[in-house]
């Protein structure tokens, strides 16, 4: 049982991390960050989407570098060689990261509302470790909000071998927060046809 105040998690304690890692092998192998959405790069509308509600923005991205870093926030890559899953980029975004909390947010959900992230703090506090988001038909483990005090935890689960997003959070114990909204919100893009290429 803890023995300290709990303390509000609040806009200045957190970094946003876009996920921009994956191999991309539902659109063909390109680079889902830099495809063109509704005229203009994914990860551009990631960036203004997360400014305003987080203190910084850190992007995890494992090609296309400069690319990246020509937009004027932190990226960090994986240091191992290969696609080793979404795990291994919150692992260098917490490292990287000096904001106690860390909101993880893939780059290809583009349709969460513009103030979601103040909304799903305002009742948390760092009771828990971990918080992921759920709406009312199923749980999107990768949307979460991590603590830093995990990344020994969340190393350690990666040097055992573990890869999977929802065993490392029933390792941590982390708690389902279930919004309001709908599965709509939480649609990925997954497909070619859904950018404009």
């Amino acid at each position: 049982m803890r023995n300290w105040l709990q303390v509000a998690i609040t806009k200045t304690s957190i970094t946003g991390l876009i996920l921009s890692g994956g191999e991309g092998r539902r659109v063909s192998g390109k680079d889902k960050g830099l495809l063109h959405f509704k005229e203009r790069l994914l990860i551009e509308l990631q960036i203004e989407w997360l400014q305003g509600q987080v203190d910084d923005i850190i992007i995890s991205a494992n090609r296309n570098l400069d690319d990246y870093q020509r937009l004027g926030f932190a990226v960090v890559s994986d240091d191992s060689a290969g696609h080793l899953g979404p795990l291994h980029g919150v692992k260098q975004g917490l490292e990287k990261a000096t904001s106690p909390w860390v909101f993880v947010h893939p780059v290809d959900l583009p349709n969460l509302p513009k103030d979601f992230i103040e909304r799903i703090v305002q009742p948390l506090n760092d009771e828990f470790s971990v918080y992921y988001f759920a709406t009312k038909e199923r749980s999107h483990f990768l949307t979460m909000l991590i603590n830093k005090r995990c990344s020994q935890r969340l190393n350690s689960y990666l040097a055992n071998g573990g890869a999977r997003v929802k065993d490392f959070l029933q390792e941590v114990r982390a708690k389902k927060i279930v919004t309001d909204l709908s599965e709509d919100c939480f649609a990925n893009l997954n497909n070619l046809s859904d950018y404009n290429t």
